[in-house]
């Protein structure tokens, strides 16, 4: 979004000490959240700036409540 909205500025290696640049005060004008009603969790997201769709999630596979196994976590601290 800076490169967006300074186009003289081609990369960020281009940026001086004091220039003045141009800081989006929010990340997008819009969002669009849809949410899957069955398990309410995001299935997709769509975010605009006054140019249009500049970004797209979707969401798959997707799992809730998932069932972690305790020999995944550490009882105390290696001290190898």
């Amino acid at each position: 979004m800076l490169l967006l909205n300074n186009p003289h500025i081609k990369s960020f290696r281009e940026v001086k000490v004091g220039q003045i640049i141009q800081v989006p005060t929010e990340y997008a004008k819009t969002t669009e959240l849809y949410i899957d009603v069955e398990n309410m969790m995001p299935i997709v997201q769509n975010m605009y700036d006054e140019k249009g769709l500049f970004e797209h999630y979707e969401f798959k596979n997707l799992q809730y409540n998932p069932t972690f196994h305790t020999n995944l976590f550490l009882t105390s601290a290696s001290t190898n």
